[in-house]
Order: structure tokens, then sequence, then C-alpha cells
């Protein structure tokens, strides 16, 4: 239950920051519009992650070691 609790997650995210992106690029300033499209991808990513971790939860695992393993990564380089 937990698992597909996760993959319903991934997909609410994916496409909250498509909504983001929508915004960012419809009512944003002149530098939002570099950070509309970044939004929209990794949204387009998302979105079927989490549906194709529905029916195969081992993709999930895989996927949210890599993501922790970015997000290690990005906050390593930014105390640099």
């Amino acid at each position: 239950m937990s698992k597909m609790l996760g993959s319903l997650f991934l997909i609410i995210i994916g496409c909250v920051i498509i909504y983001l992106g929508y915004l960012l690029w419809n009512y944003g300033d002149e530098y939002s519009f570099y950070a509309a499209p970044v939004c929209g991808i990794i949204g387009v990513l998302l979105v079927p992650i989490g549906i194709v971790t529905l029916f195969n939860h081992a993709i999930l695992n895989d996927v949210l070691q890599s993501l922790a393993l970015f997000l290690r990564h990005l906050a390593q380089q930014n105390q640099n």
C-alpha cells in the first residue's frame, strides 16, 4: 500500500511541477522563462515514472534512491 502511495505521490508532484512551469511561463518575469521549461521537463518525466511504478514497485525504489543521490550531490555543490 505504501509503495502505491509513493507512486501516486510522484504523479501528484509531477503535475504540481508542470503547473508551476505553466505559472512561471505565463505570469513570471524574464528570468522565469529559463526555469519554466526545466519545470516542464521534470514534471513530464515524473508523471510517467509514477504511472509505471504503480505497476512495478521495484522501479520506485531505484527512482527514489537516484533522487536521493542527486539531491545529496546538489547539496554538496551548494556548500562549496
